[in-house]
């Protein structure tokens, strides 16, 4: 399989990397073992937490009715992403964010339960727009890692345990997380104009019950606190019905697109690869190295065409467009499925 692009120009921010806070700092967890006791979502957050130097505690549901301890708050987890949150609850929430503080809401992969609706508020709250996509029962793995939840400060590119979730997609105010196959399952709601925090969201509680990445976990309590995003978002996308290529071979065209919502510009490589019907990776078929692009623009739509020889197996393949050091670093990446007979 070969691939071809133009030169063309994407925008990408990478935000510059924020100073791990010096002091400790008062981590708020709301509990989930009342829910099930096996839901120890919560003592998870606690340990991380405490490791990393922090003064956490954990509150009952009903804190969030009177929110006394928001002033002392730099860090709120509501750790279930399976309990009832009343309005008044949720209102708490947003209300811990307009303070400046940073929110971590565990979601799951039933959109309609109230976590999921508070992400969507979260969202909404900061002018931005998010849709739920597909549920999944079953492990989606590998479940890979992106942006500074997968680098700062620990390097960590896979989850294991990631037992179903609901996949989804964002405009460009959130940063995707966690990819799997041509779907996200997890996501940065980055700093906007006039906000200093933000907040983030994976869509399956049982990655964290099963202690399945510390590192993550590490990661995404010190970039919250830090408001440490990356400002890319790269989109690929099929202008057309989904792709099924004849056994003799075939060509089609696909289209991408980045997204700058920083203040700089920023140097990166950009690339596209296959994942084969075995899981196994194929490529580069493009791969452009030292693009600086400007800040706060939006990318042309570029449009690529890939062959697909007959000797191909058949089966479901997933091709990737990524920003970032290729080999290294990756800002973001995306993918489209296609088939092959």
């Amino acid at each position: 399989m070969t691939g071809r692009w133009r030169v063309f120009t994407v925008v990408v921010l990478l935000c510059c990397v924020a100073a791990t806070p010096a002091l400790a700092i008062n981590v708020d967890i709301i509990e989930s073992q009342s829910f099930n006791t096996t839901h120890t979502m919560d003592q998870r957050w606690f340990g991380v937490s405490t490791n990393l130097g922090h003064n956490a505690t954990i509150r009952p549901q009903t804190d969030l009715d009177n929110p006394t301890f928001l002033p002392v708050c730099d860090l709120l987890i509501i750790s279930s992403g399976v309990i009832s949150l009343t309005p008044q609850r949720k209102l708490t929430v947003l209300a811990a964010m307009a303070q400046g503080i940073p929110v971590y809401v565990q979601t799951e992969n039933d959109p309609t339960l109230d976590p999921s609706g508070l992400w969507l508020d979260l969202v909404a709250d900061q002018f931005a727009t998010f849709a739920w996509g597909n549920s999944y029962t079953a492990p989606l793995s590998p479940m890979r890692i992106t942006g500074t939840a997968s680098s700062t400060p620990n390097t960590t590119q896979n989850i294991p345990g990631f037992n179903g979730g609901a996949s989804g997609t964002g405009s460009q105010e959130i940063e995707t997380i966690l990819h799997h196959a041509a779907e996200e399952f997890g996501w940065y709601l980055r700093p906007q104009a006039g906000q200093i925090v933000m907040a983030a969201t994976t869509t399956d509680q049982d990655w964290i019950i099963n202690g399945g990445n510390i590192p993550l976990m590490e990661n995404l309590v010190l970039n919250l606190i830090s408001s440490n995003a990356t400002h890319l978002q790269i989109r690929c996308w099929l202008p057309g019905p989904p792709v099924v290529i004849p056994a003799a071979g075939g060509s089609f065209s696909a289209q991408t697109q980045a997204y700058n919502t920083g203040p700089a510009a920023i140097t990166f490589d950009a690339w596209t690869r296959v994942t084969l019907p075995n899981g196994n990776f194929t490529g580069p078929f493009v791969n452009f190295t030292n693009l600086t692009i400007a800040s706060s623009t939006t990318s042309i739509v570029y449009t690529f065409n890939t062959f697909v020889p007959g000797f191909a197996p058949s089966g479901t393949y997933y091709l990737h467009t990524g920003v970032g050091t290729y080999g290294g670093y990756e800002f973001n990446i995306d993918a489209i499925e296609f088939t092959k007979q």
